[in-house]
Order: C-alpha cells, then sequence, then structure tokens
C-alpha cells in the first residue's frame, strides 16, 4: 500500500522522466539539425541535471518505501 508522500514523489518522478524524455528528443533534433556546440553543451546539461533530479527522487522513495516496511514490520511484531 503506498502512502500520500510515495504518490507525490512518484508523480513528481514521472514528470521528470517525461521532461527528460522530451528534452532528450530536442537534443537529438538540434545535433542533427543544427550541430551548434553551445546549444548541445546546454542541452546535455539540462539532461545531466534531469538525471540527478530522478536518482534523487529515486533514493528519496527508495528510504520512505523502507521506512513503511520497517514500520509494518515492527507493527506485525508488536502484534504476536
Amino acid at each position: 500500500m503506498q502512502t500520500e508522500e510515495q504518490d507525490e514523489q512518484l508523480t513528481l518522478l514521472e514528470d521528470k522522466a517525461a521532461r527528460f524524455k522530451f528534452s532528450f528528443r530536442l537534443l537529438g533534433k538540434e545535433e542533427v539539425e543544427t550541430n551548434k556546440e553551445e546549444v548541445i553543451t546546454a542541452w546535455k546539461l539540462i539532461l545531466r541535471n534531469y538525471v540527478r533530479d530522478i536518482f534523487d527522487l529515486l533514493n528519496l522513495l527508495k528510504e520512505n518505501i523502507g521506512l513503511c516496511w520497517m514500520i509494518r514490520k515492527s507493527d506485525s511484531i508488536r502484534l504476536r
């Protein structure tokens, strides 16, 4: 069962992934059409930032899921 916080994190993660995909396509188009190094470098920086954000969100979600699992585990032990 997901918590509200996990739902929010998943929504953010999906949004970041969609933006990354869109930006990656624009980078590919930019490389083919203009091949301007400064524009390509800027797009790569944008993509790198999305990757960092996605990685941070994944870690946060992983921690949140781990905490929920530990709480449920301790609750089940107490009920015995």
